[in-house]
């Protein structure tokens, strides 16, 4: 691979890595937030990954649920499937006061370090790619000043 193609390849994955780092960190203190601060109630798991959602077609599973606030009954969706949960079962979910259509399941603000992880792996392979470069260059001119 050319010298500029490994240069555009190493800047592209340091800015994705900075990025996804930055995200990972911003939906982990916004998740975190949202559920430390939200009124919680328990819900039961209608339906996992049904036909409401494509989740065949971009990979993702939901989870359906429905749950009472202030005697109101509400149907929703969760994004943080585990191969545990199962039709029927109870889950504690939390909801905002403002709209309790908006809710989220504690435990799901850790995805924002799945998302760090791979900000980490992209940034260190950029950094990997200069510093392999930069070797290469010396190693180089060591062995011209040589002849």
């Amino acid at each position: 691979m050319k010298g500029s193609t490994l240069k555009i390849i190493s800047v592209i994955c340091l800015i994705l890595g900075v990025g996804f780092i930055a995200l990972g960190i911003s939906t982990f203190i916004n998740i975190k937030a949202f559920n430390d601060n939200a009124p919680s109630c328990k819900a039961i798991i209608t339906d996992i990954g049904s036909e409401y959602s494509n989740h065949r077609d971009n990979g993702n599973r939901y989870i359906y649920v429905k749950y009472n606030v202030d005697g109101v009954k509400y149907n929703g969706m969760l994004s943080n499937y585990s191969s545990k949960l199962r039709v029927g079962e109870e889950i504690k979910i939390t909801y905002s006061s403002d709209n309790p259509q908006i809710i989220s399941a504690k435990g799901f603000e850790y995805f924002g370090f799945v998302i760090s992880g791979i900000g980490l792996i992209l940034f260190g392979g950029g950094i990997t790619i200069i510093i392999v470069r930069q070797k290469r260059k010396k190693l180089k001119m060591h062995k011209m000043k040589q002849y």
